[in-house]
């Protein structure tokens, strides 16, 4: 309660009036007050509030209606929610005791899970080892030099052209291929931000799946290395560098442009094929996502670089017509979709809407109309 014989020296009364005040005037925010307990202690509350308005009009001239009206805001009422401070940390003391007790059966559980799949992998590890001997024994002087960075050409060569062994093994040889690319990039990470690194290792992965036939590593590793040239770019723009990763502007823009084009090449093959083999099939328009994926990545691309291009209007043309087809290809998809009773991912579809936006957004800021990039329809 904050009722006082004496109201101008109660203390409580003193930190409520001011609240009371700013409700009074429609203001909103948050404080607090210290006020006399049920069981006759005083205790601290803390309280939220904020006004209830109501917008009106009224006539400027009641005797003409033609005069118009004007809006105005009306506080209906002043809403707040209190809640003393025991109160607002009681609620978390039971939570917090029961995600401790929670988290300390999940870590029992997983590490027994995690000892008896040891124990397991160990005994069959044991088991296909034993029959394998020699050709494991080649693999891992293999590992040895890849542990100690001595790996060379012939050694990379020999990873997916070993043939000695069961098919198992083989496998086995091709994938520790993959995995060497795999750990040389995830110690890249270490260098995050660092585009010189990141540009010299997807050419290595390029090179090293050139080498393996894999088409599809190919045409991901290709689409990445033009996203990487347009963020250089876009670097050595705001940057004012005339060289990055030693390339010139020209280099990154003949680069990027090839990259990218290599890139939606090899995605029309995979789409043509899986569509003449499955029909409207969901791989089929998923590979359809990812070449219209790429088709806007080369847009932003070509729109961001087109002045300096060898060929700028060539260049600016094939990015409109390529922010076309990405908006066609989206729509087709949802279509084919919807016919075939294929299930939308309304969460994934969004957040592609809004990259799509959000790279518009982009192009707009270097001048570009809204009009020229469909935005407005999307």
């Amino acid at each position: 309660k904050l009722y006082c014989e004496d109201m101008a020296e109660c203390s409580a009364w003193i930190q409520f009036e001011p609240i009371l005040t700013d409700m009074k005037a429609g203001e909103s925010g948050s404080a607090s007050f210290t006020r006399t307990g049920p069981s006759g202690t005083e205790e601290e509350v803390d309280i939220a509030f904020s006004p209830v308005i109501v917008k009106s009009f009224r006539a400027l001239n009641s005797s003409n209606m033609a005069s118009g009206v004007e809006q105005q805001d009306m506080l209906i009422y002043s809403l707040a929610l209190a809640e003393t401070k025991g109160g607002v940390t009681q609620s978390f003391q039971s939570i917090d005791e029961f995600v401790t007790r929670e988290v300390n059966i999940c870590i029992v559980v997983l590490s027994l899970l995690i000892f008896f799949s040891t124990i397991l992998v160990i005994f069959i590890a044991n088991r296909v080892t034993s029959s394998m001997t020699r050709p494991i024994l080649h693999l891992l002087g293999l590992i040895k030099d890849i542990n100690r960075m001595n790996l060379t050409e012939d050694d990379l060569a020999m990873l997916s052209e070993y043939k000695g062994s069961c098919r198992e093994v083989d496998s086995v040889y091709q994938t520790m291929e993959m995995l060497y690319t795999v750990v040389r990039f995830a110690n890249s990470t270490f260098f995050a931000g660092d585009l010189e690194k990141a540009y010299t290792i997807l050419k290595d992965s390029l090179k090293l799946f050139i080498r393996l036939g894999n088409s599809k590593a190919i045409a991901v590793a290709s689409n990445n290395l033009g996203n990487t040239m347009l963020t250089i770019y876009r670097t050595m723009t705001a940057s004012g560098e005339e060289e990055m990763c030693g390339l010139s502007k020209k280099e990154v823009v003949a680069k990027g442009t090839a990259y990218f084009a290599h890139a939606i090449k090899l995605g029309e093959e995979a789409y043509d094929n899986f569509y003449n083999e499955q029909g409207w099939s969901e791989e089929c328009l998923s590979f359809m996502q990812f070449l219209a994926n790429r088709y806007f990545n080369r847009a932003m691309f070509l729109l961001t670089v087109k002045d300096d291009h060898q060929y700028p209007k060539e260049a600016e043309a094939m990015g409109f017509r390529d922010i076309q087809i990405t908006s066609d290809m989206d729509l087709e998809i949802v279509d084919q979709c919807l016919e075939m009773g294929f299930k939308i991912n309304r969460v994934e579809r969004y957040d592609l809407m809004m990259s799509r936006i959000r790279g518009k957004l982009a192009l707009i800021k270097l001048g570009y109309s809204p009009v020229e990039l469909d935005i407005e329809e999307q």
